[in-house]
């Protein structure tokens, strides 16, 4: 089956125009069966190809207005990565998204700040785990601080957080 672009920045097959969804990263993607299986392809990547030929390796397709979803030919440049985000942040800000703002966020700031009293309390990592269905490995860097930076900072100084081995107390009779 053939398909084409349009300087619009929609794609077609000889039948109609194919639907293109939003990805978990903003940009629209079509899929396009060419033989045994559907292949995904990002929009603005395939109007850019389909007018100017391949993207080379060095090169990446920007989104001149911003806008991941204005696929149109004549809002579509190829830059190299560095520009292409030194050109976002001008345009956006800084972007950076922390803690529960990150989509695949294992916990919430809530949580986070629960967790920050169970360390306190001598909760274990693998109590604090299976409290909050987290690995105790996971549990481990937020207790050294190596993750939740952000809210780390927020604190206070003085508060003592136990770092070493912490094994369960077992309770022992006298014989």
């Amino acid at each position: 089956m053939k398909y084409y672009a349009t300087k619009e920045g929609y794609i077609f097959s000889t039948r109609k125009q194919l639907k293109a969804v939003k990805h978990h990263t903003g940009y629209l993607v079509v899929s396009i069966h060419d033989g045994t299986k559907p292949k995904q392809y990002r929009v603005h990547r395939y109007v850019w190809e389909h007018f100017n030929g391949p993207i080379p390796a060095d090169r990446v397709v920007d989104h001149i207005d911003g806008d991941k979803t204005n696929n149109a030919l004549i809002n579509l440049r190829l830059v190299s990565n560095k520009q292409n985000i030194n050109y976002a942040r001008s345009m956006l800000g800084n972007w950076t998204k922390k803690g529960e703002d990150v989509y695949c966020s294992k916990i919430t700031n809530e949580k986070f700040f629960q967790m920050v009293q169970d360390f306190v309390n001598g909760l274990t990592n693998e109590e604090i785990g299976a409290k909050y269905d987290l690995h105790s490995r996971y549990v481990s860097l937020v207790r050294h601080k190596r993750r939740w930076k952000h809210l780390w900072e927020m604190c206070p100084e003085d508060i003592v957080i136990p770092t070493g081995v912490l094994k369960k107390k077992e309770n022992t009779k006298a014989a």
